[in-house]
């Protein structure tokens, strides 16, 4: 499992000995907690067909969008265009772990072309 941390203090001519164990929660594997999203765009370059952007968090899903929309570490585009989040289109898809999603999202926006919308990282 994990090390102890065992230190010894000298002070006025006595020994203090500190024990600290490692807690639990350290040394137990988080749970998958990433998941895909998409957003829908009124993009003008879409020419009447749906558009969407598809992008991972560890955040909840809600959070990461309100943190697109008011421009932090945003995406211009959903920053600009974001309408709203498209949850039909990610609701049944199950978190999962960070090395996992980084495959999965280029796999959604592709599936999403393949339908025949508008849809990737970045909407061009």
């Amino acid at each position: 499992m994990g090390a102890l941390l065992i230190t010894i203090v000298a002070f006025n001519g006595t020994l203090r000995l500190t024990c600290i164990a490692p807690t639990a929660e350290r040394f137990i594997a988080k749970a998958p907690h990433h998941r895909l999203y998409v957003v829908r765009l009124d993009h003008p370059r879409a020419g009447g067909r749906l558009c969407y952007y598809v992008g991972m968090t560890g955040l909840p899903v809600a959070t990461r969008f309100a943190n697109h929309k008011r421009g932090y570490k945003s995406a211009a585009v959903v920053k600009k265009y974001g309408v709203e989040l498209a949850r039909d289109l990610y609701e049944d898809i199950p978190p999962m772990p960070y090395a996992e999603a980084v495959m999965a999202e280029p796999s959604l926006a592709d599936d999403l072309r393949d339908q025949g919308h508008l849809s990737g990282r970045v909407v061009t």
